[in-house]
């Protein structure tokens, strides 16, 4: 049995600690159990990202030390639902009560929509503070399997137009890398970026805040970032979001490079 895992019949509990590089594990964790149980791609997401924002919102705003704490991860199979249940010893926040976002604004702010995917995702939440632990409640119902975990980046040059074929997931554990080799490519002088999602299992909005920022300095270079090859479920998490309309959206990278040559 691995590390800080239990698991019975229909359910299991992961304990990890306050620190970003744990999502990682827990969305491994998730995959394993979507697999065992053979819960459809859509369920699989929906707990991958949602767990992905409550998490890191906890690690990054909840603790006022630098110490170490724990938090506790249960997942259950019961009633054509699975149970997610989130119990941490961060300051008292109740993600229920929490202001939606402005989706219309013009100038829309890089951040602030990750508790809306998770009110968007899942079917019900519920919200307690016992004994000075938070524990958040959330229910999906099942409708099995994931693809490629992690990620991985394939890079090409044609033409003048880079092209990033992103494979696998954009989380809290990989938007760094991810956000860090665009703005790399942005500082390098590539004006023409096309990005392939085709083969990306889904997005957080850790991965969507990466988009806009190099977005964003693209267009203060003048140069144009495509995306293309967006799939119904991560087209789900843009619309959700909001973020369709942040974004030159194509259907294939034959379509996106010739965008660009416009």
């Amino acid at each position: 049995m691995a590390d800080g895992v239990q698991s019975r019949e229909a359910s299991a509990e992961l304990r990890i600690a306050n620190e970003i590089s744990e999502i990682e594990r827990v969305a491994e964790w998730v995959d394993d159990f979507g697999a065992k149980f053979r819960l459809s791609n859509e369920v699989i997401i929906a707990l991958n990202v949602s767990l992905d924002e409550i998490i890191n919102n906890v690690i990054s705003y909840g603790y006022e030390d630098s110490g170490h704490h724990e938090i506790v991860v249960r997942l259950a199979l019961q009633e054509g639902q699975v149970e997610v249940v989130v119990e941490d010893d961060a300051k008292p926040f109740n993600p229920l009560t929490a202001p939606p976002p402005d989706l219309t604004a013009k100038e829309r702010k890089v951040g602030g929509v990750g508790l809306h995917f998770v009110r968007n995702l899942m079917d019900h939440l519920e919200y307690a503070r016992q004994g000075g632990v938070n524990q958040l409640r959330l229910m999906k119902k099942v409708a099995g399997m994931t693809t490629e975990r992690g990620m991985r980046l394939v890079e090409m040059l044609t033409e003048g137009v880079t092209i990033i074929e992103v494979h696998g997931r954009v989380d809290s554990s990989t938007a760094k890398q991810f956000g860090e080799r665009l703005m790399s490519l942005v500082q390098a002088g590539r004006s023409a970026i096309v990005i392939d999602l085709q083969d990306m299992v889904y997005i957080s909005s850790s991965g969507f805040h990466a988009l806009l920022v190099a977005n964003r300095a693209l267009a203060q270079k003048k140069g144009k970032l495509v995306l293309c090859g967006i799939h119904s479920e991560v087209k789900r998490l843009f619309e959700i979001g909001a973020f369709t309309d942040e974004f030159l959206v194509c259907a294939s990278q034959a379509e996106s490079i010739g965008k660009l040559r416009q």
